[in-house]
C-alpha cells in the first residue's frame, strides 16, 4: 500500500485506548512486534523464495520466530514434546506451552524489549498444567533447555517472576527446571 495509506492506518490504529491488563496489548502486537522482524531476517538471508518457503513451512515454536536465520540454518528444530507435568491438586483447568514468548512476557509484558528474549536462548522446550480446587489454584511448568548454561541464564532473567508470584524454582538434572506455585 502507499505511505499515506500506510500512516493513515498506523494513525487511526495509535488511537485505540489500552487494555487494562498491559500484557494483553503486547501479547496482541506479538505478530506485528514479532513477525516483521522475522520476515525481515528472512527475506535479508534468502529473499522472496526464503519467505514463501517460511509460509509453506512456517516456524512452529516462538524460539523459531525470534532467531530467524537459525531457523532457516536448520540449528532450531521444534523440540520433542515434553511430557506434562504430573497434576498438582485439584481438577486439569489448563495445559500447555509458554514458550519463548511465554516466559519473556512474565517479565517484559507490561514494557516489552524485544532484544530481552535473548535470555531464554537455549529453551528447549515446556509443558504446563494448572489445576483448581475450592478457591486454590496451582501451576507447574517442566522446561528444558539445551544446556545448563542456558538454563541459568534464564533462571537469573526469570528470577523476578519467580518472586512476584511465589514460584518455586527447582534445578533437575543438567537442563531442566521445575516451577510450581499454589495460592
Amino acid at each position: 500500500q502507499s505511505t499515506s495509506w500506510q500512516d493513515s492506518v498506523d494513525s487511526d490504529q495509535g488511537q485505540a485506548p489500552p487494555s487494562d491488563v498491559p500484557v494483553i496489548d503486547t501479547l496482541d502486537a506479538i505478530p506485528y512486534e514479532v513477525g516483521e522482524p522475522f520476515v525481515t531476517e528472512v527475506f535479508k538471508a534468502g529473499g522472496n523464495a526464503d519467505v514463501d518457503r517460511a509460509f509453506t513451512a512456517p516456524p512452529t515454536t516462538s524460539a523459531q520466530l525470534l532467531n530467524a536465520r537459525s531457523w532457516l540454518a536448520g540449528l532450531l528444530p521444534a523440540p520433542k514434546r515434553l511430557p506434562w507435568p504430573v497434576l498438582g491438586h485439584g481438577k486439569l483447568a489448563d495445559r500447555g506451552e509458554l514458550g519463548v514468548i511465554g516466559f519473556w512476557l512474565t517479565i517484559d509484558g507490561d514494557n516489552p524489549h524485544l532484544a530481552d528474549a535473548a535470555a531464554l536462548d537455549g529453551w528447549a522446550g515446556d509443558a504446563y498444567v494448572t489445576t483448581s480446587d475450592a478457591g486454590s489454584s496451582c501451576f507447574v511448568d517442566d522446561a528444558r533447555f539445551t544446556d545448563a548454561g542456558a538454563r541459568d541464564k534464564a533462571v537469573a532473567f526469570l528470577e523476578p517472576w519467580f518472586k512476584a508470584d511465589a514460584i518455586q524454582a527447582g534445578l533437575v538434572g543438567a537442563t531442566d527446571l521445575h516451577l510450581t506455585a499454589c495460592h
